[in-house]
């Protein structure tokens, strides 16, 4: 028992130093603001456990508008990232609604406790929008970036009345995208360690999006790169493809030779990297060094148009 304990408190350290604390962004890296795009944005905020969450309305003119979409954002920073997309969705006639994850950018908490926890988040913010009155007679859509893609999962829970999901690069279990990465993290006590560390200190009791895409009837749009190297398709978009390929209500597109970062073209994805290559955002990097914003955010126009056209249909 004392070894168990022992192992259960080396294990947790481990997770916390490298998902769970804070994620603020880097002063280093520039963001957009809705405003750069002449969207309009309306903050809120809602509880989730114990902590107060920061999110935003953002839209274009006063409507009607097509449809809600939330973005939900991935790991490193907050909504912030994706603003971009954001306002995409915003210009083209959705109201968006995005918010920061416990212990990201402008929300509360102490830290993110891991990645099964935004499950709360999640939770939260829909009984959030249940009693939202600009809510109210809009279809619900969601669309999520790797993390985000998860959250984007989670919502097609049918009790959060989501018709449509796009999820970009998305993981579909913490435990799964844990141990994807090294064999030995796929041991049984391993993988005990990990569902005990996400119910007793993530206080959630699902770190699989498996069972609400079980029951969903939503329409869910999954797309992946096939050299991703963060998301292993291997332990996420093919397990999807095999347990729901079959079904109507579900659409896949693999990328081949694309990245983790299909959210952007591979142009972008390779300019960022090469910028982080180079020692940008490093305390000791170049000061020199400075990102074009635009340039490091371009839209992948394959990934726009299945992305659209689904939306639409």
């Amino acid at each position: 028992m004392i070894t168990l304990l022992i192992a259960f408190l080396v294990f947790k350290r481990l997770i916390y130093k490298q998902a769970g604390h804070r994620w603020d962004g880097n002063p280093a890296f520039p963001y957009f603001s809705a405003s750069d795009f002449k969207v309009s944005e309306e903050r809120f905020s809602f509880r989730s456990r114990k902590w107060n969450l920061d999110g935003s309305r953002y839209f274009s003119g006063p409507g009607p508008y097509k449809a809600l979409v939330v973005v939900f954002h991935g790991i490193s920073a907050g909504r912030n990232a994706y603003m971009r997309s954001i306002c995409e969705f915003a210009n083209r006639g959705y109201l968006v609604y995005a918010f920061d994850y416990t212990g990201s950018m402008r929300s509360e908490g102490d830290r993110c406790y891991g990645l099964a926890h935004v499950y709360n988040d999640v939770k939260a913010f829909y009984a959030f929008l249940d009693k939202d009155p600009k809510a109210q007679g809009l279809s619900r859509y969601s669309w999520g970036h790797s993390w985000g893609g998860y959250a984007a999962l989670l919502s097609a829970d049918p009790a959060y009345r989501v018709e449509k999901v796009v999820s970009l690069s998305g993981f579909i279990d913490e435990t799964y995208e844990y141990s994807s990465f090294d064999k030995r993290l796929q041991n049984p006590i391993v993988l005990w360690l990990f569902r005990l560390h996400s119910r007793f200190v993530e206080k959630t009791p699902v770190t699989s999006a498996l069972p609400s895409l079980d029951e969903s009837e939503a329409r869910i749009l999954y797309l992946q790169g096939s050299k991703d190297d963060v998301v292993i398709p291997a332990f996420s978009g093919e397990i999807l493809k095999k347990r729901y390929g079959g079904r109507k209500n579900f659409s896949f597109l693999f990328l081949p030779d694309r990245d983790h970062n299909v959210d952007r073209s591979q142009a972008a994805s390779d300019y960022v990297s090469g910028l982080l290559k180079q020692g940008l955002g490093k305390i000791n990097g170049d000061p020199a060094l400075a990102m074009d914003l635009y340039k490091a955010t371009d839209f992948d126009p394959k990934v726009m148009k299945a992305t659209f056209d689904f939306l639409a249909q």
